[in-house]
């Protein structure tokens, strides 16, 4: 028991180190290739040299830039090459949505790093399976470790959108109030982005900072809506669009509005109290079985053997994980409504 426990622990910790070196690597290349790539431009733009070094310390940056500069050019050819394509757009568009300002290439590389380190620890561990399971689960959970940035930036994404939900009653409020006062709409968006908390001040100054270079203001709320896709959020600007082309009271509007998302704020609460238990025990229910089945593969993994075995017992392994997945997005599925 004890040699069976300590073989799959090496590999893990042996497989993690390697895959927190990677990650590691990869994070300071990008990191040096962003701050040398922004020092450029900045120079460029100014067009200064900087101030003439002391001998000593000229020799010292001459060879801290040599030693720098493979990875810089690396980490500026791998962002130029993923630049382009729809994948950085796509990833481009969720770090927007979770307020994050790093660069969709850089995201990108870490998706690979994780993905590779994911299926090589996978590969350590399984590969006395046979080749078919080994290959299988390297496969599955190398996309798993893929898709982990992508969790993280939907979770944040998912966050922030109920954060500026929750601020944007009383943000429409003060809006109606300032139009009632006699300002414009311009003016009282731009008292809030300076007043009000993140996310919302954010993205309101975004679309005052977007008006300002030539953007027609329908076109900036219709960019507020892609950055922050609420239904809520999609009442206020239809109310702006339609008083923009037909006239009418905005400020009386957005008073029945802000009625409105409060109510349905109220409504998703109560739901979201409702449903917990049934969401919770989906949580829980998919769980057991795979904290089980690690805690049997560490502790007695002959015992476990009995599974990987060719022929029904693979089938079994295989419906019982099928069937896991297809419980835990039923369960999900029945307990989610839309409000």
């Amino acid at each position: 028991m004890t040699a069976s426990l300590i073989t799959p622990l090496g590999y893990l910790a042996a497989a993690l180190l390697a895959a927190a070196g990677m990650l590691l690597v990869a994070t300071g290349a990008a990191g040096a290739a962003r701050w040398r790539f922004l020092d450029r431009r900045i120079r460029e733009y100014v067009a200064m040299d900087p101030p003439p070094l002391a001998p000593p310390v000229q020799r010292a940056a001459a060879a801290a830039s040599a030693r720098k500069e493979p990875r810089t050019r690396l980490g500026c050819q791998v962002h130029q090459r993923l630049s382009g394509t729809s994948l950085a757009a796509g990833m481009q568009a969720r770090l927007t949505r979770a307020g994050s300002a790093r660069r969709a290439s850089e995201v990108l590389v870490l998706q690979a790093v994780l993905a590779l380190s994911f299926a090589g620890v996978t590969w350590l561990l399984v590969r006395g399976l046979g080749p078919a399971p080994s290959a299988v689960l390297t496969v599955l959970l190398g996309a798993a470790g893929g898709h982990l940035p992508v969790f993280v930036l939907n979770s944040k994404a998912a966050a922030r959108q109920v954060a500026f939900e929750r601020q944007l009653p009383q943000a429409i409020d003060a809006l109606a109030s300032s139009l009632q006062a006699g300002s414009t709409l311009p003016q009282a968006m731009a008292v809030l982005a300076r007043e009000m908390a993140p996310p919302l001040a954010v993205e309101f100054r975004r679309v005052l900072r977007e008006t300002e270079v030539g953007l027609g203001f329908p076109d900036a709320l219709a960019g507020l809506l892609a950055r922050v896709p609420s239904s809520d959020l999609m009442l206020f600007i239809g109310a702006v669009s339609i008083q923009h082309r037909v006239g009418g009271d905005l400020a009386q509007i957005f008073r029945g509005i802000s009625h409105t998302i409060r109510e349905r704020i109220r409504v998703r609460g109560e739901m979201n109290v409702l449903t917990a238990q049934a969401r919770y025990s989906s949580y829980i229910i998919a769980a057991l079985p795979l904290l089980l089945f690690g805690f049997l593969w560490l502790t007695n993994y002959e015992y476990l053997s009995v599974l990987f075995q060719p022929g029904a017992p693979r089938i079994m392994l295989a419906a019982a994980a099928g069937g896991i997945v297809l419980g835990f997005f039923s369960m999900n599925k029945l307990a989610a409504v839309d409000a």
